[in-house]
């Protein structure tokens, strides 16, 4: 393979490695409290790593790991032993293409390493790509892809909590293709045979928010999409998306956004509009 041709392969990667290390105290401590950038995957070899996301707490015992998302509170809610002892990495999407993103989906938050050994030969490869100066090219963000794809693979005799995340994995993919349907806890509960509120607190345990929360971003997301495409009018997207209506799209795209969906197509859109009203957004 030439040069060019690994260029190529190193762009087409969806993950980008930023740093990654080991955690080996010297003394009790505690995860600081911080609002990351970037995605922090840690997986613990020794002790138990008391950490809270947005209110959830998790104990992250020996061979298990934990998928910190970016722009969300961290914080340790109990003081970690001195045994404690983890890898890290932290990793962006170079993108938010549906390929980035399932990626990233496919890695239950919490959960037991199906082969610990591999993951920590994974781990010192990652660590040997940073020595030499790779971090942020082909060779550590390939490592960093071979992590994640550890990461999602299901633990054998791993019992009912892996059946959990088995459980939690299937309601996220229903989220992920059937979003632009009507989509309600319920119905992918009946989809699942399953209990609605049981399938609700599972899938908060794995992925940290509500399934009707996953379904408003997975829908902003396509959304998104659609207003930089510019060809649509905003209650088409709406349509598109599973909204009822452009006003619930409204409301909770400004929600998640910060601005409404005007606002972010007016900052992204850089080409003039088509002159026909069919292919123009409506503030009202």
């Amino acid at each position: 393979m030439n040069n060019s041709q690994m260029l190529a392969v190193t762009l087409d990667l969806p993950v980008r490695c930023v740093s990654a290390g080991v955690f080996s105290p010297r003394d009790e401590n505690r995860y600081p409290s911080r609002v990351l950038s970037a995605f922090q995957l840690i997986f613990v070899r020794q002790g138990e790593l008391h950490i809270e996301e947005s209110g959830d707490r998790y104990t992250v015992g020996p061979n298990q790991l934990i998928l910190l998302w970016p722009d969300r509170r961290h914080s340790g809610w109990k003081v970690n032993s001195m045994a404690l002892n983890y890898y890290w990495a932290y990793f962006t999407l170079r993108d938010s293409t549906s390929t980035a993103s399932d990626l990233v989906s496919e890695v239950p938050q919490h959960k037991t390493v199906a082969r610990p050994d591999h993951m920590v030969a994974l781990f010192h490869r990652l660590l040997d790509d940073i020595d030499i100066g790779a971090c942020g090219g082909g060779t550590a963000d390939s490592t960093m892809l071979s992590i994640l794809c550890e990461a999602s693979l299901d633990h054998p005799g791993a019992g009912v909590a892996e059946s959990t995340a088995t459980l939690a994995s299937r309601a996220n993919a229903i989220v992920r293709t059937c979003f632009h349907h009507p989509l309600t806890t319920s119905s992918i509960a009946d989809r699942l045979a399953c209990c609605p509120d049981y399938l609700g607190r599972v899938y908060r345990s794995v992925y940290g928010v509500s399934l009707v929360e996953a379904i408003h971003r997975r829908r902003v997301q396509h959304a998104k999409h659609l207003l930089i495409v510019g060809e649509l009018s905003l209650e088409e997207i709406a349509h598109h998306c599973g909204f009822s209506d452009s006003g619930y799209l409204r409301r909770i795209f400004k929600r998640h956004e910060g601005m409404t969906p005007i606002h972010f197509q007016a900052l992204h859109i850089t080409q003039t509009w088509d002159s026909r009203p069919s292919q123009r957004l409506v503030t009202h």
